[in-house]
């Protein structure tokens, strides 16, 4: 392994040369800049260490930080000249005994206000110089400062709408790139830069304030820029804005603040982008903690929120998504010809956590439900209820959505309108391979805005992206892909709910001496051998079907002991279970598959005609205890 502050120390004996001079500096070349990261490497940062608990220090949060494979921090320094220097040196020293390098953020803010709400600007403006010469000065030649952000997201306040308040961000900007110039003039040895772009608007909206971020982020040695939502139009964001840096020039690319999971930017889909363009990362966070980061902003941990905007571990060091650490561990920039994104229909599924969690709310008792017409939708679902079921599965039609998409929102909003008043949630189903020779972008837009329309909204149990696939015999290739689509633009919509598909998958009826309790006894090579398919469908496609899903959904109309087995299988994926469509083949097998599903907390939907009212209502999830061997 690299040690960074030795590539460093060569490096800064280089770049003095290159400089060619004692006192001050210009902007670096597109060279000198692509030198400069030849020398340090690959950037793996995060911001701000804040402790998770009083009696933990900064250093124990660097130490885990750098045994998981970060190399680098980000952090602000406080105003004053003293305390300024005193403090960088502290976080210096701290961090270079893990090997992680510094990247100091200026306090900017702190000469935003004596420089504009003051009455004598010489006296600010000898403030901030005497605060750079503490800092910068200070620091300039110490190889354990990666690189100086003399401006965190200048112009913030402005820049959500640079007309109204067009003057007020321009000057600030005007006062960014001088303190740019001042600082070059101490000479540092490392790249001076400033997060002047971390809006999607600056990359596509037009004004004075947007046109003049862009001039100061052209005055960078490297680039910098900010993007949590970067996953807007399925990545589209963060190519626009790459595009738009390297429009300004032919420089290396720093993120220095990156990480929203709830805007898209989950850790797989901003590291898979950064490995792609070569980008250098700081996300945003270590631990949770009193700065409450892992709520997205306005929002308050008071209340339950489900996934964490930002952070990656539980104050005791438990990961928030172990997946998370695996992305930080192996990340590395692409080299020509790799694939390194598997696609967001594999990096955002759920944890299994997540998924539990989801199930935390209770039993499902369901009842698969024909919505076609909708005269008797109300009967229904008054007498569903009135049953005791506390959810309904429906089919949706992608032919009424393209006939008239108005009127099928508007059926689709009185379906769970109805429902909502009844206590009842919806669990849609989208798709079967009667829609598979439907135009794919038709698909495609159908499954992403429903799921952007209703994504968020709690009456929405869960979706069923696709009903047994396969099942007519399509051509499996052209089954993988449809799934492949489906779960991709769906998962692009970071729906609250969980996504599953449910496959063409039962057990061989049983001999009457078979004993099933005894073939999966502990050695005993027995499951997947008695599952039989049907159509194009196979143990393979099976797999990959469950492997893309949040929940593991599977249908049985057979006895208790076949829907036990394939139970049995379905368990092996270790997510909760929803059986989406359960028809006991007669009125002995409802009360033992009852118990069976109560016991493995499986999820159901009736789609038999009658099951007794009682044994409905008094369904319940029961305790397992397993007995040690």
């Amino acid at each position: 392994m690299r040690n960074p502050v030795l590539i460093l120390i060569a490096f800064f004996t280089f770049s003095y040369s290159i400089n060619g001079r004692a006192e001050g500096r210009d902007q670096w070349s597109e060279t000198q800049a692509w030198e400069w990261e030849s020398k340090v490497g690959i950037i793996k940062g995060f911001n701000a260490p804040s402790v998770p608990y009083p009696g933990m220090d900064r250093s124990a949060i660097l130490e885990k930080a750098a045994s998981l494979g970060y190399n680098s921090v980000r952090i602000w320094i406080p105003p004053g000249t003293e305390r300024s220097g005193d403090f960088l040196q502290g976080i210096v020293d701290e961090a270079s005994k893990y090997h992680m390098t510094v990247s100091p953020v200026l306090r900017t803010n702190s000469y935003f206000k004596s420089y504009f709400d003051g009455d004598n600007r010489a006296e600010a403006e000898k403030e901030i110089k005497d605060y750079l010469i503490n800092t910068v000065g200070r620091f300039k030649d110490d190889p354990r400062i990666i690189f100086w952000d003399v401006a965190n997201e200048p112009a913030l306040r402005y820049s959500f709408d640079g007309k109204a308040w067009e003057k007020e961000g321009l000057e600030e900007i005007e006062l960014v790139q001088n303190i740019v110039r001042w600082t070059r003039e101490l000479n540092p040895a490392q790249p001076v830069t400033s997060s002047a772009l971390f809006l999607t608007e600056h990359v596509y909206e037009d004004n004075k304030v947007h046109s003049a971020l862009k001039e100061l982020a052209s005055m960078s040695d490297i680039h910098n820029f900010h993007l949590y939502d970067l996953s807007v139009n399925r990545m589209k964001a963060l190519d626009d804005m790459v595009a738009l840096l390297k429009s300004l020039g032919d420089r290396p690319i720093t993120c220095t603040e990156i990480v929203g999971r709830t805007r898209g930017g989950t850790f797989a889909r901003s590291l898979t982008a950064c490995s792609k363009y070569h980008i250098h990362f700081y996300n945003w966070g270590m631990y949770t903690s009193d700065a409450n980061w892992d709520v997205a902003w306005d929002l308050s941990s008071f209340e339950p929120y489900e996934p964490w905007f930002h952070d990656v571990l539980h104050p005791d060091g438990y990961p928030y998504d172990w997946r998370d650490l695996e992305w930080v561990r192996t990340f590395h920039f692409v080299k020509k010809g790799e694939q390194a994104d598997p696609g967001a229909e594999i990096t955002e599924r759920w944890n299994k956590w997540r998924a539990w969690k989801w199930m935390a709310t209770g039993p499902v008792k369901g009842f698969c439900m024909d919505i076609t017409g909708t005269d008797d939708l109300q009967e229904k679902i008054d007498i569903a209820a009135a049953k005791g079921y506390n959810s309904i599965k429906v089919k949706l039609d992608i032919n009424e959505w393209k006939k008239d998409t108005a009127n099928y929102y508007a059926k689709v909003e009185s379906l769970l309108s109805y429902a909502d008043k009844n206590g009842i949630d919806v669990m849609p189903t989208l798709l079967t391979d009667q829609d598979a020779d439907m135009p794919t972008q038709d698909i495609d837009v159908y499954v992403s805005r429903l799921v952007a329309n209703y994504g968020f909204d709690t009456r929405v149990i869960a979706w069923e992206l696709y009903n047994k696939p396969g099942k007519s015999g399509l051509e499996q290739e052209k089954v993988k892909s449809l799934l492949s689509l489906v779960f991709r633009v769906a998962r692009f919509e970071f729906p609250n709910q969980p996504l599953t598909a449910t496959p063409v998958a039962k057990v061989q009826k049983f001999a009457p001496d078979f004993k099933y309790h005894d073939e999966l006894i502990h050695g005993h090579r027995n499951g997947w051998r008695q599952v039989e398919f049907v159509g194009s469908s196979d143990a393979e496609l099976c797999n990959y079907v469950w492997s893309l899903s949040d929940i593991i959904s599977f249908e049985s109309d057979m006895p208790m002991p076949e829907t036990g087995w394939l139970l049995n299988i379905a368990n092996r994926y270790g997510r909760p279970v929803v059986c989406s469509n359960w028809d006991a083949p007669n009125d002995s097998d409802i009360e033992s598959t009852l118990e069976l599903f109560s016991k493995n907390k499986v999820y159901w939907y009736n789609g038999r005609e009658e099951i007794p009212e009682k044994q409905i209502k008094s369904f319940q999830f029961s305790r397992i205890s397993t007995p040690r061997r």
